[in-house]
């Protein structure tokens, strides 16, 4: 049971530690599943083991406001995503033009909120250079889900 607690409450864990939480409460459920033997045990058992996978697994992507906002020299964007997925973040001035893309690579169901988990930008363009103070947007695509939001350099 303690288990249970600590995979559906630390959320501050680090990234990595957290999508493990996923992969070991949905193990649990597919042993959990064989082993029905009908008994109200078994039915409260199922029942906290799929509250704490709903604690810890997001139910649906999202991306969210960058942090610091506005910002100089860098910032973290976090997300969540529901399910695994190529990810990747275009930054865009206001033109429409890409200043930066980050490719994420393909990355597991979870919240990458903290430094550790959140995608990193240090506000250069792809060439290295500082960007100009002012407003830009940035993309979140994973897989079919594409979000938009807009982020403030001030220098």
């Amino acid at each position: 049971m303690a288990l249970i607690e600590d995979a559906r409450t630390d959320r501050a864990a680090a990234p990595e530690r957290e999508r493990g939480r996923v992969s070991l409460v949905e193990g649990w459920l597919s042993e959990a599943r064989l082993r029905d033997d009908g008994s109200r045990v078994y039915r409260d058992g199922m029942g906290g083991l799929g509250r704490a996978l709903l604690a810890i697994r997001p139910s649906a992507s999202r991306l969210l406001a960058n942090y610091p906002n506005p910002f100089n020299p860098e910032t973290w964007i976090p997300f969540d995503l529901s399910e695994a997925a190529d990810v990747s973040i275009a930054v865009y001035d206001m033109e429409g033009r890409v200043v930066r893309r980050l490719d994420l690579g393909r990355l597991p169901v979870g919240r990458y909120r903290a430094r550790g988990g959140a995608a990193y930008w240090d506000g250069r363009t792809s060439d290295g250079e500082h960007v100009a103070s002012g407003v830009y947007v940035y993309e979140l695509r994973a897989g079919e889900f594409v979000a938009r939001r807009r982020l403030v350099i001030r220098k």
